[in-house]
């Protein structure tokens, strides 16, 4: 079951921003006009996904994004590479910004200034494009642990926001395994991982329900209990409101989710020990 779960789809990724979106767009005070221009078409070439020859990317990149006088649309065209799953670009911006002398770990930490302070590892949906990141970050001499649990200014992790945005249980899979690797596969470390909160008290488990991702509910469920957590706590973890992810799920009117939940907590109160043979046949075997 668990393998069939990681391989399925969990809903429409979310709408991904672009420098068009006013609210993510970097400040480009002080840029000149010829270098305005050059970022634009950088801009477009990323919205568009219309990676063109590297050659010309390279070009852009060096003159547009200005890695001598302005780290800042370095960062903020990584940002929406990553979003908008152009992986290619990103490697491409990582390889000119370290050849110019960057710092690549601070490169792909660094926050956006005009949002929740996602970095590109948070925007990036593809796990191909975050496993770049991470051996990019790792040959830099990056935390892979620090790197994957690092948190948004509301204190979500990559954890919570693959939850949210239901970008499939396959990138929620991802992320939890990479984290056990970086962990050395310790229980407890993953388990935390797993139920960790944001700021609210909201586990990823909580933003799932919220968006009616039923099938990512279910992974995390699946994935605590393998680690030999207790479920039925994980299920009435509540935040700082006082709602369990069951209350967010009823109070959106996701019925699948509820009625699944409602189904997990029930065998959580009564199997005991049986619990994973019992969620296993309830899901489907």
């Amino acid at each position: 079951m668990a393998q069939r779960q990681i391989e399925k789809s969990a809903g429409k990724a979310a709408k991904k921003p672009g420098f068009a979106n006013k609210e993510l767009a970097p400040d480009r005070g002080g840029i000149s006009a010829e270098m305005q221009v050059e970022l634009n078409r950088l801009d477009a070439l990323i919205r568009r996904g219309q990676n063109g020859d590297n050659a010309e990317i390279a070009r852009l990149i060096r003159s547009g994004a200005g890695f001598a006088a302005n780290d800042k649309e370095v960062r903020a065209a990584l940002h929406m590479a990553a979003a908008n799953g152009h992986g290619r670009i990103c490697a491409l911006l990582i390889k000119e910004y370290a050849e110019s002398g960057g710092n690549v770990k601070e490169l792909i930490t660094a926050k956006e200034d005009k949002h929740v302070g996602m970095n590109a590892m948070h925007m990036a949906a593809d796990p191909k494009i975050c496993a770049m990141l991470m051996d990019e970050y790792a040959k830099a001499g990056g935390s892979i642990k620090e790197l994957i649990a690092a948190k948004t200014k509301n204190g979500r992790t990559m954890l919570h926001l693959a939850a949210f945005f239901g970008r499939s249980t396959r990138s929620c899979a991802f992320l939890m395994h990479e984290y056990a690797k970086a962990v050395g596969n310790d229980i407890r470390k993953i388990r935390e991982f797993i139920s960790a909160k944001d700021n609210e008290g909201r586990t990823a488990l909580y933003d799932a329900a919220l968006r009616g991702h039923t099938e990512i509910c279910e992974l995390l469920i699946w994935e605590y209990a393998k680690l030999g957590g207790n479920v039925k706590a994980f299920l009435a973890m509540t935040d700082k409101g006082g709602w369990t992810a069951l209350n967010w799920a009823a109070t959106r009117d996701n019925k699948k989710t509820s009625q699944f939940l409602e189904s997990a907590e029930w065998l959580a109160d009564t199997a005991g020990n049986a619990f994973m043979k019992s969620f296993s046949e309830c899901v489907g075997g």
